[in-house]
């Protein structure tokens, strides 16, 4: 399975388990989705990245890296304020016809780079794109990788539940939704500038 094909499949797996989390009868079945959801997701960055560094040369990745990530910022954050502003199911569903709209274009005009695309580089470059079991085991295996994978998801959890315990504390100290929404962000930021000060002064 090439790298487009491992995108668009990874890609649908949370966007099929998003859409049906907008219509969860109950919370074990929203957990179960949102699982699988989780799973197809966790495997954009690697993918992107891998894709990003085949297809543009050392001096534009960090660009097109940087866009990816405020694409990803960008998504979290409005998420966070239409969210809050449609109601979960309606948000889930809206992601998922975006993300549904994006894959489609996507298929009709990505380009699978099997090898290598950027050339100036003289140098052979053989790439094991394979991925199996193993070879995830292999990788977990490392030090480095598996402390960085854990730090991710401790962050993950970190985050999800200070942005949304937060939202809830503002709305019911403001006893209004919107004003709780829009404001987070400012004091989220007051905080990281406390924060901030605090640690390195």
């Amino acid at each position: 399975m090439g790298r487009k094909n491992l995108f668009i499949f990874t890609n649908l797996l949370w966007i099929v388990s998003i859409g049906v989390i907008s219509i969860s009868p109950n919370y074990i079945f929203f957990i179960v989705f949102y699982m699988i959801a989780a799973l197809g997701n966790g495997a954009f960055l690697p993918i992107g990245f891998s894709i990003i560094s085949d297809l543009y040369g050392p001096e534009q990745r960090g660009v097109k890296f940087g866009m990816m990530y405020v694409g990803l910022s960008l998504g979290n954050g409005l998420g966070i304020i239409f969210g809050g502003l449609l109601g979960w199911r309606l948000g889930f569903l809206v992601s998922c016809i975006l993300g549904a709209v994006g894959i489609l274009g996507y298929f009709k005009h990505a380009i699978d780079p099997k090898s290598t695309e950027y050339q100036e580089t003289r140098v052979v470059q053989v790439y094991n794109n394979q991925i199996t079991a193993r070879t995830l085991m292999d990788v977990v295996k490392t030090k480095t990788v598996f402390g960085i994978l854990f730090f991710v998801f401790c962050s993950g959890i970190a985050t999800s539940t200070l942005s949304n315990g937060g939202i809830f504390y503002l709305n019911l100290q403001l006893n209004n939704k919107m004003m709780a929404i829009f404001s987070y962000p400012f004091v989220c930021k007051l905080f990281h500038k406390f924060w901030r000060q605090f640690i390195f002064n």
